[in-house]
């Protein structure tokens, strides 16, 4: 899905000047988006690494994954281990 294909994303303008800030940083970064399901974090994310030409790990976590060591870490890794 390309910027193209999604809805403007309205009043979000601040966070994602924040977000792409620290992912334009030349010496690497690290953003850590927290919030209530369903404000909009992931659609945030998306937008901001959608206007990013640097690489990105993106790695995402849940209240149910909480009891499982390492999980946020594996959710990044993961899906670059499996496209090898």
């Amino acid at each position: 899905m390309t910027i193209v294909d999604r809805a403007p994303l309205i009043g979000r303008e601040h966070h994602l000047a924040q977000l792409q800030s620290v992912i334009d940083e030349d010496d690497g970064g690290l953003a850590i988006v927290t919030g209530e399901p369903g404000v909009g974090k992931t659609r945030l994310m998306q937008e901001a690494l959608a206007l990013t030409s640097q690489p990105f790990v993106l790695g995402t976590s849940s209240p149910a994954s909480v009891s499982r060591p390492f999980d946020l870490l594996l959710s990044a890794v993961e899906p670059a281990v499996r496209s090898w």
